[in-house]
């Protein structure tokens, strides 16, 4: 093996010292000072001339390594200047040259080689990094925003169950205290019918968050059962011919549930729809749903945060999937939504 060979082995193994050189600048100076030693000693001519440019070259690989192209580069000029001194100067002295050059193109490629995959690697890492930052923060939106609508949720379904519970008991308590007894019971019955709604509400909320009828069912049923329920005053199409050939894997299909609720709670709480239309297909390399309906609408470019279209698209972003919506005051809204597929664990090669 070769001086350049043994050392490309030996600095692939030495990445956290690559690391610890690079955060602390004055550790830099490991490098360069026996880099300047040994072409000093060179120029000196005190020392055999091939140990010190092997020396140079065991430097040279390890700025490569932990420094990149640029830094490389420069180096080498260095050392290469270095090397015609001393060759032009032992042709002058008329000495014989004792240094044997034919390997030193060969280690200075591979010292040019290494700079280059150490610089693509650092840009690769930085490109993950970035990712990485970018996926986190809107995980993190993502999880605000869920805190949010569970808050919101808990206030506006069992927060006021549970104040008109607490009204209707106090009229019942206050009816038997009068010795009424027929407007008490007609309280207790109005409580029993409220307690109901409380046990509907918490189903409901335990439903989306570990969604029951997507595992038993599958997406279709799920979507067409969480509809019927929440928009139970308008006609509910559901389409799914076209879905189920590629599904998705069972976390984003989860996670694809939640955005088509969503879509659908925004036509619950703020379209007055008489139909509603959904529909689940393959497209585009992905799987597309569609929440399509007829009622009051709204300027597009009113989407505010408070229409959940906001929520809708940071579920979909941690997807990578993309999010559409039209809608016209009085022609109805349309969301479409629209996730890349990822195939199941059951189905990779193994």
């Amino acid at each position: 093996m070769t001086v350049g060979a043994r050392t490309v082995h030996l600095i692939s193994r030495s990445s956290l010292t690559r690391i610890v050189l690079r955060e602390v600048p004055a550790r830099q100076a490991i490098l360069d000072i026996p880099l300047a030693i040994s072409m000093g000693l060179v120029l000196l001519d005190v020392l055999d001339a091939g140990l010190l440019f092997h020396i140079a070259f065991l430097m040279l690989a390890a700025n490569a390594f932990l420094r990149g192209l640029r830094s490389t580069i420069r180096r080498l000029i260095v050392v290469t200047i270095a090397l015609a001194i001393f060759v032009t100067r032992s042709l002058m002295l008329h000495n014989a040259v004792t240094l044997d050059l034919a390997e030193w193109p060969l280690m200075m490629l591979i010292a040019l080689l290494v700079a280059w995959l150490a610089e693509r690697r650092d840009i690769v890492a930085r490109h993950y990094a970035q990712l990485y930052e970018k996926v986190a923060g809107a995980l993190t939106s993502a999880l605000e925003s869920e805190r949010k609508r569970l808050a919101r949720e808990l206030h506006d379904s069992l927060g006021q169950v549970y104040a008109s519970l607490t009204m209707t008991l106090d009229a019942a308590d206050a009816a038997l205290t009068q010795g009424r007894a027929e407007p008490a019971l007609e309280a207790i019955r109005e409580a029993r019918r409220l307690s109901a709604d409380a046990l509907d509400a918490t189903r409901d909320l335990a439903n989306e968050l570990r969604p029951e009828n997507l595992v038993e069912g599958g997406l279709p049923f799920a979507v067409e059962t969480r509809a019927r329920r929440l928009i139970p005053g308008a006609r509910i199409e559901l389409s799914a011919t076209g879905y189920g050939t590629h599904r998705l894997s069972p976390i984003c299909e989860a996670e694809f549930y939640r955005c088509v609720v969503e879509a659908l709670v925004n036509v619950a709480r703020h379209a007055r729809a008489r139909n509603v239309r959904i529909e689940l297909a393959e497209h585009d390399g992905g799987v597309l749903a569609t929440v399509q309906d007829d009622g009051v609408g709204f300027e597009s470019t009113q989407v505010r945060e408070g229409l959940g279209i906001i929520g809708i698209r940071e579920r979909a972003a941690l997807l990578n999937g993309d999010v559409r919506v039209s809608s016209r005051p009085g022609k109805g809204t349309t969301v479409r939504i629209l996730i890349p597929t990822v195939r199941r664990e059951a189905d990779a090669p193994a």
